[in-house]
């Protein structure tokens, strides 16, 4: 069972995209206008997503809540952003900041509710040009080891040697 929690400045578009994802999905939707969302709103039995509005929002707003995330018990949410801009060319920094997928402006609807589901089945939605790039960044293939390695315990790690 998964759910959608809308988050956005405009009240009448974030409820009609709930009114479209529980039509198109079957999905349990919610929306609001602020960031005020907490893990007790969610089920945790429930797999959950937020979907954050991007165009007309604070993004410093938003980056607020993911560095206290963990704090707060929404680390366990997906979260994908809506509405960004291609051009601006943020995408990678979206994927390491845990972000697990983005919907431009202008995009199809339907490819918003192909997104939303494809994220709850635990996979990402960027472009394929997009998730090339992250992962044969030469840069980035340097730090996520060490990034990794510092997530492991020291028997992971053990085992890992070993292996």
């Amino acid at each position: 069972m998964s759910a959608v929690h809308i988050i956005g400045p405009n009240e009448l578009q974030n409820k009609l995209l709930q009114a479209f994802l529980e039509k198109e999905t079957g999905l349990t939707c919610t929306s609001g206008s602020k960031m005020d969302v907490k893990a007790d709103d969610f089920d945790p039995e429930v797999h959950s997503l937020i979907l954050y509005d991007c165009l007309g929002s604070d993004p410093a707003e938003l980056w607020a809540v993911l560095e206290t995330g963990s704090n707060n018990g929404l680390s366990a949410c997906s979260i994908a952003l809506l509405n960004t801009l291609p051009e601006t060319g943020d995408e990678k920094d979206f994927i390491d900041q845990g972000i697990r997928g983005v919907f431009h402006n202008g995009e199809p609807l339907k490819l918003l509710a192909k997104g939303v589901q494809a994220i709850l089945d635990g996979e990402m939605w960027y472009s394929r040009k997009t998730l090339s790039e992250t992962i044969t960044d030469p840069d980035r293939s340097r730090k996520t080891p060490s990034a990794a390695a510092s997530t492991i315990t020291a028997r992971e790690r053990e085992i890992l040697i070993e292996i």
